[in-house]
């Protein structure tokens, strides 16, 4: 298998979210990819099958999506006060960590 490498343009072109280069700089989005490769695995340690020659890219999307949520949850967006404490269905309620 191979390791997965960062690629900023090519998350930027999966994720136009991120496009701006000055609000989020490649470092930013880095550092990002790194805190979640280091919780799924990049390499040969990850359970996520990578195998570019063979068309399998499943470790690679799950890493761009782990850093896509990272993001988010680093950049404040929108009023969310933080981490989802509890949920319900019924009614609909959410609560949130502070």
């Amino acid at each position: 298998m191979a390791v997965v490498t960062f690629d900023p343009t090519e998350f930027r072109t999966l994720y136009p979210r991120w496009a701006d280069d000055v609000k989020y700089p490649d470092s930013m989005l880095t550092a990002a990819f790194d805190v979640a490769a280091d919780m799924l695995g990049a390499g040969d340690n990850s359970p996520f099958p990578y195998d570019p020659a063979a068309g399998v890219y499943t470790r690679e999307l799950i890493l761009y999506r782990a850093t896509c949520h990272i993001l988010t949850l680093d950049t404040d967006m929108g009023d969310q006060p933080g981490r989802l404490a509890s949920a319900s269905e019924g009614s609909v309620s959410t609560s949130f960590d502070l």
